[in-house]
């Protein structure tokens, strides 16, 4: 029984955050079997993750002294930071990056969060379990739930963000912000999950205050970000699910969940176009715009790089 209870306290937490990333997922929502399998994919990603930090720890042992700053760096933000994200990267985009159903810029933050999660359930299961008596699980499953899952929650959130603006940047054929972007989708979350752990692997008290800092400020964007992805969601162009009919030359088009009428019954009806007609936004492609904050040049109605509206014209 006391088992049973233990394991409720460590997946519980899990369960929350995935239920409040899902509720803001407001256009369509994500098939429950590929949430499922990027959960599933997220845990399965613990083992080889487990190999390569007993392994990258054992190198560091013999190269730098355990209780030095630079082993502790090397350690938080390669051997458990960058390793643990890149496996719950890598377990999104196998699964995602070529998925039909990867069609709104949201999408990426829902797959990043439930990989993630996937990963901080059952390491929280490992951790709650694994303590020796009952008033020390449920301790640790409180403190965790309250830090731990959140920041492989909140690391998903950033991860993600920037994972749906590569995927919309490939989609329109812009090789190189791709990169950037998925570059940034794991450096982010990697300097955050990293810095959190540094903080708690050393005595001081200022790097104690500043790590209750750090949790407050990232949740804070973390919320933010959540909220401002889901409301200004926009959807991703793909050449599979624009919905054109083969008879597009003559002006004929498959209304779908893109058009303005995204009823049940009217999302499969064939509407016909004269072909002198031009087709309204969004299906037009934008026009080339400068931030006025960055200076970087962009066509959607965001910026990839810091995040700003595209101006009014």
């Amino acid at each position: 029984m006391l088992d049973i209870i233990l394991l409720v306290v460590a997946v519980i937490p899990g369960i929350v955050l995935m239920a409040l990333i899902y509720r803001h997922d407001r256009i369509e929502k994500e098939p429950i079997g590929l949430l499922v399998g990027l959960l599933i994919a997220g845990a399965f990603s613990a083992v080889p993750i487990i190999f390569v930090e007993l392994f990258f720890d054992s190198v560091l042992s013999a190269v730098f002294y355990t209780g030095s700053v630079t082993y502790i760096l090397l350690e938080n933000f390669i051997g458990v930071a960058l390793v643990e994200e890149a496996g719950k990267f890598l377990a999104a985009r196998i699964l995602t990056w070529k998925n039909k159903s990867f069609d709104y810029l949201f999408d990426g933050i829902i797959y990043a969060v439930f990989a993630s999660l996937g990963f901080a359930i059952l390491e929280n299961i490992l951790y709650v379990t694994g303590e020796a008596s009952f008033f020390d699980a449920l301790e640790v499953g409180a403190m965790r739930a309250v830090l731990s899952v959140p920041l492989h929650c909140f690391c998903g959130v950033f991860m993600g963000f920037f994972y749906g603006l590569a995927r919309k940047a490939a989609s329109e054929g812009n090789t190189a912000e791709k990169r950037q972007l998925l570059a940034k989708a794991l450096v982010i979350p990697t300097l955050l999950h990293g810095y959190y752990d540094f903080c708690l692997s050393i005595d001081n008290e200022l790097i104690e205050l500043s790590f209750f800092v750090f949790v407050i400020v990232m949740y804070i964007f973390a919320f933010r970000r959540i909220k401002t992805s889901s409301k200004h969601d926009e959807r991703i162009k793909q050449s599979n699910a624009v919905g054109y009919t083969s008879s597009e030359h003559q002006g004929n088009y498959t209304q779908n969940k893109y058009m303005p009428n995204t009823s049940a019954t009217n999302r499969n009806t064939a509407v016909s176009v004269p072909a002198s007609q031009p087709l309204r936004a969004p299906y037009m492609p934008h026009t080339p715009w400068r931030c006025y904050t960055c200076g970087s040049t962009n066509t959607g109605n965001f910026c990839t790089c810091c995040g700003s509206k595209r101006p009014v014209n």
